[in-house]
């Protein structure tokens, strides 16, 4: 198995990236050039500075489609994987404690929060989960500008709630190598989204079954994680496989070492085996969330990715910040409502109050 293949195998948005590409041609790549240009000037003075004040709730709908009584997954599996994804972009993870010493001072606490909606698009009360039967024994995604069977209720999926209002999770069986896959913004609004393989999503349930072909890499609920990033609009560390191969591009971000290729496994730090010329002498950040290691060896955002994700949110993404469909209990706040902490590793050496932790200025 070639080095490209099996990169693609673990993650789909390449081959998303690339299928919008054959089905919307030159308007897609001149929107995601526009999308792209318009990150970069944002972030371009100081990614810290322009990171926007306070927390970001995003209005999230599962869909689970199924076929076998195991992939039809349990509500709790679904809360853990919203729990995951909330401890992870607030760095309220535990393994943040193994993040060098070195790179402290660039992990990130996103203030990017998610929570399940409480209003479906007809304006009706929900839990924010959705089931669907199929007849579909495995979803596949290849480059063809062809419809993705996952998302659409007539091929066997489940139709996308509005992906102005809603960011869509699709939970499904994806086969035996594909992780999941996520839309960068610009393309197909019927197609925008995440989809992630049931057999990696949260940290309980299929996800922790002996019966899972991916034994336990992947069972940490990082695979969301990595997946909403490029939701997002963050690239792979090194770089994406439509980018040409090698050193020559990364991922636009600066505080982010360059990197050759894709980790895996569990390197050791410092890890040279990717490294670049121009890397530096710390190695490559193999855990960060946008590389491959295995769930329990990534575990941090940098600021620079953070500023990325605040200019999607502040422009192709900004609508998902002004959806009224998220309800909370008695006014509380999601990390009160997910019995987060609230306080927060300041990168440094103690722990603060995330109010404390969140002042850039």
């Amino acid at each position: 198995m070639s080095k490209i293949q099996r990169r693609r195998d673990l993650c789909g948005t390449g081959i998303l990236h690339q299928k919008n590409i054959n089905k919307n041609g030159e308007r897609y790549k001149k929107n995601r050039q526009e999308d792209e240009t318009y990150v970069l000037n944002y972030t371009g003075s100081s990614a810290r500075k322009m990171m926007r004040a306070g927390v970001m709730t995003i209005p999230v709908v599962v869909h689970v489609v199924h076929k076998q009584p195991i992939e039809n997954i349990s509500d709790a599996q679904i809360y853990s994987q919203i729990e995951i994804l909330n401890k992870d972009f607030r760095k309220l993870n535990s393994d943040a404690i193994n993040i060098p010493d070195i790179w402290k001072s660039v992990a990130a606490d996103t203030r990017i929060e998610f929570k399940l909606a409480c209003i479906d698009p007809n304006g009706d009360k929900t839990n924010g989960i959705t089931r669907t039967a199929t007849n579909i024994d495995e979803f596949l995604i290849d480059t063809t500008p062809n419809v993705e069977e996952i998302k659409s209720t007539a091929l066997g999926g489940k139709d996308p709630w509005d992906t102005i209002r809603y960011l869509n999770l699709w939970v499904c069986n994806l086969g035996t190598s594909l992780l999941g896959y996520a839309q960068f913004p610009a393309g197909d609004p019927q197609t925008d989204g995440v989809a992630c393989n049931h057999w990696v999503f949260g940290n309980t349930g299929s996800a922790v079954s002996p019966q899972s072909p991916f034994g336990t890499r992947f069972n940490l609920g990082r695979t969301a994680t990595h997946e909403v990033g490029h939701y997002l609009d963050c690239y792979h560390i090194w770089g994406d496989e439509w980018m040409e191969d090698s050193c020559s591009l990364d991922d636009n971000v600066a505080d982010t070492p360059n990197q050759k290729l894709d980790s895996s496994g569990v390197p050791t730090f410092p890890s040279f085996e990717q490294s670049c010329d121009d890397t530096g002498p710390n190695g490559t950040m193999f855990m960060n969330y946008m590389d491959y290691t295995d769930d329990v060896g990534m575990y941090m955002f940098t600021v620079g990715q953070a500023a990325r994700m605040h200019a999607t949110l502040n422009g192709p993404r900004a609508s998902l910040l002004q959806s009224p469909v998220i309800c909370y209990n008695d006014e509380k706040s999601i990390t009160e409502a997910m019995h987060l902490s609230s306080k927060v590793y300041d990168g440094v050496n103690k722990i603060v109050p995330v109010e404390e932790k969140i002042s850039y200025v």
